[in-house]
């Protein structure tokens, strides 16, 4: 017992003084110096002194006492700048951005349409539940080429009209959702809006911010906008796009009318009073009837350009639909490398539709061209028995030079036209292909026109037609038709309706056989005006503008309502002028402290928010993130932009310079002292020659011979556009020189080489 009990109050002491955690309260994790010794620091299992210091956390180090606090300062802070708003916690939608107990509770769409435009009503009323005032974002998608007309935004206590907003970032509206409203303001609590257009990668839409939305007051949002139209066929149509698959938003109902039009339908529907309901992912297809015959109408209004702060012009004109009258038809299947890509496999489409939309009675012909043209169908047929295989032979198989020559077309087919002449049909040679056009030196287009022959195009590209082309045809009343999406939707066997529709106009009469636009200096040919069509151009507007049709000009004008803007806002009329002061310093776009102040201005005379009840915001207003440069991915390379000199110099020497010598030799013909200079001045784009000439003084037939020899060109796929100036220079031959003869040198040639005697010489 003795020599244990050292041993057992050793023990019994340890037990004693061993940490036992309290009931009332969770104890500490156990330390590392509570059950190990002190070590030397070559120990593996103990833990020395200096280590267990190093090793210590920044959450177990003491905090730093916190800095003397200046109430008076932080009072004079929070009179100096706006409340706080909360921190953001939104749900971020397809189409509704916002806190989650707010939603749309209903979306109403009163559509006016006319021949020239329509005008949109919307209403979008929302609701909330939120403990909080909150703000909303809301994308509405519109037609593309629509501008905004007005705002409204209204509650339990009044509305508020948009007016232009003349700042941008950190405007009235930003200062309104965050500024506390000024004592005695008797509007403060009536809500403020904000409406832009804008350009993303889903197309065109008008972006509304409003506040506040709470669980007391719903919140209503009135936008107008004006949409362009489309008038092919004597049918006024507008596309009303999908707004998104977003579970905060509601139903569209939708109401159509057509004053003036017949039968007005929603899609397939007939339109009535009570209207439509569809899902808000479903886009919308409206349509009416122009009344046949209906006399030429035009307008010309002024309004905001799109994108920038300049006054444009849109001019319209437009017809009732008329009888089509049968016609002499050629079609020139464009086949040159240009076509290749999109535009190739909507050729055979496009003419299978020109063929369904030929009045009856019409005869056909068909060619293929590109440099050359070669037969289709040389016989006339009518619209039904013509086949489709051999265009898609032509198309497939066709390999006719690397230019795209309407003067190939007409040297072929002006004697079929000729010989048609008598029969008093209209004769028509209809370009089918992608809008591009090589310039030579003959003038093609004219021999046309003065023969009486019309030339039309059908543009199945995704590109607008080259001016080039449009002049030539607009000078001999041809129309051009851009139908590369109704063509696409075609081919891919969809709705074929809005292809017969554009391609009704190569068949119907014209109604003014030329529009002039006159404004800025100068006279713009329009082109003719055709039963069923809607003729629309937008410039700008530097002056007087004026729109001539049969005669009569229609002068420019200004709305009566508010012209088209780019952005509205509604807020007091008085804080217009204090847009931009009062914010805090760390709110600027110049500052680059790591810290920043969410608060706005303090007060504003329709501010909406409250120390006790901050709106909750929607976006960050001055708290963004920096944007960062986007950096290109390995692998992702852009596409140049021209082509290397050095194929480009190889392709001339092979194709060129063979072809020249060639030209230059049947033009010298023998002579010694023939010398001519010239110079290749051709442009490349798109595989293919758009533009070429021969600069010099040289003969007739030699340029032709020269220019032929362009379109030989294998021209590669390249970006962008190449100029090439390429002279080409023959030098006269030198005469051999002359050496004198002396009297005896020439007395003993002669008698080495006698002269036959003549009949003269001979004795009988």
């Amino acid at each position: 017992m003795r020599s244990t009990w050292p041993f057992g109050l050793a023990f019994a002491a340890l037990i004693a003084n061993w940490p036992a955690p309290a009931l009332a309260q969770p104890a500490a994790s156990p330390q590392p110096e509570d059950i190990l010794p002190d070590s030397e620091l070559d120990d593996p299992i103990g833990i020395d002194a200096e280590t267990r210091k190093l090793g210590q956390s920044a959450a177990e180090r003491p905090a730093p006492p916190p800095p003397p606090r200046d109430e008076r300062a932080l009072a004079a802070d929070r009179a100096r700048f706006g409340p706080e708003p909360p921190a953001p916690m939104v749900r971020a939608g397809e189409v509704l951005a916002t806190v989650a107990n707010v939603r749309e509770a209903s979306h109403r769409v009163t559509v006016a349409l006319a021949p020239s435009s329509a005008l949109i009503d919307v209403e979008l009323r929302f609701e909330s539940r939120a403990a909080r005032p909150a703000e909303l974002r809301y994308r509405l998608a519109i037609p593309k080429g629509s501008a905004l007309v007005a705002l409204e935004a209204c509650n339990d206590a009044g509305c508020r009209s948009g007016v232009p907003d003349p700042v941008g970032e950190l405007g009235a509206y930003d200062a309104s959702v965050l500024a506390r409203p000024s004592s005695g303001s008797a509007a403060a609590t009536k809500p403020v809006a904000h409406a832009q257009l804008i350009h993303d990668a889903r197309g065109q839409a008008i972006v509304l911010r409003a506040a506040p939305v709470t669980e007391r007051a719903a919140l209503t949002l009135r936008v107008r906008y004006r949409a362009p139209t489309r008038v092919h066929g004597g049918v006024v149509r507008v596309l009303l796009p999908a707004r998104g698959m977003d579970p905060q938003i509601a139903p569209t109902e939708l109401q159509l009318n057509g004053p003036g039009l017949l039968d007005p339908r929603i899609g397939r529907d007939a339109a009535t009073e009570h209207g439509v309901s569809a899902e808000p992912w479903s886009e919308l297809a409206l349509r009416a009837q122009l009344p046949s015959g209906a006399p030429a109408r035009s307008e010309v209004s002024l309004e905001p350009c799109d994108g920038s702060t300049g006054t444009c012009a849109s001019a319209r004109a437009w017809a009732g639909p008329r009888e089509a009258s049968p016609l002499d038809l050629v079609i020139a299947l464009d086949v040159s490398p240009s076509t290749e890509g999109p535009a190739r496999g909507r050729l055979v489409p496009a003419v299978a539709a020109l063929l369904a939309a030929a009045p009856p009675g019409s005869r056909v012909r068909a060619l293929a061209f590109a440099a050359r043209a070669q037969d289709i169908a040389p016989e006339p047929l009518e619209p039904s028995a013509v086949a489709l295989a051999p265009f898609e032979r032509a198309v497939n198989d066709a390999e006719l030079g690397s230019a795209t020559r309407f003067e190939a077309v007409w040297t072929h087919s002006r004697e079929w036209l000729g010989a048609r002449k008598k029969a008093g049909l209209r004769r028509v040679i209809a370009l089918v292909g992608d809008g591009g056009l090589t310039r030579g030196e003959g003038d093609a287009f004219e021999r046309a026109r003065a023969a009486g022959v019309e030339v039309s195009a059908i543009n199945t590209g995704d590109r607008e037609a080259v001016d080039a082309l449009r002049a030539a045809i607009f000078r001999g009343s041809g129309v051009v038709l851009d139908v590369g999406v109704e063509a696409e939707a075609a081919a891919r066997g969809r709705d074929p309706a809005p292809l017969a529709e554009r391609l009704a106009a190569l068949f119907a009469p014209n109604v003014v056989p030329h529009l002039q636009l006159n404004g800025n200096g100068k006279s713009r040919e329009l082109g003719p005006l055709r039963a069923g069509e809607l003729v629309r151009i937008d410039e700008p507007a530097r002056g007087a503008i004026s729109l001539v049709v049969g005669g009569r000009a229609t002068p420019a004008r200004r709305r009566s309502q508010l012209p088209g803007q780019r952005s509205l806002v509604a807020v007091d009329v008085r804080d217009l002028r204090t847009a931009h002061s009062d914010w805090p310093v760390a709110a600027t776009k110049t500052s680059k402290s790591s810290s920043c102040d969410r608060r706005g201005p303090a007060v504003r005379a329709g501010g909406i928010s409250s120390d006790a009840a901050p709106v909750a915001l929607a976006e960050e207003r001055v708290c963004k993130p920096v944007p960062v440069a986007k950096v290109r991915a390995q692998g992702e390379l852009e596409v140049g932009t021209g082509m290397p000199a050095e194929p480009l110099l190889d392709m001339l020497r092979r194709r060129i310079m063979p072809a020249a010598r060639g030209c230059f030799r049947r033009d010298r013909a023998g002579r010694p002292d023939y010398q001519k200079r010239a110079v290749f001045a051709f442009t490349l784009a798109e595989r293919e020659v758009v533009d070429a000439k021969i600069e010099g003084k040289i003969p007739t037939a030699l340029r032709t011979c020269l220019l032929k020899a362009v379109d030989t060109l294998e021209v590669p796929r390249f970006s962008g556009t190449v100029i090439v100036r390429y002279p080409l220079v023959t030098e006269s031959l030198p005469l051999p020189e002359q050496v004198e003869l002396r009297a005896a040198t020439a007395a003993s040639i002669d008698r080495l080489f006698p002269e036959a005697p003549t009949s003269a010489d001979r004795v009988p």
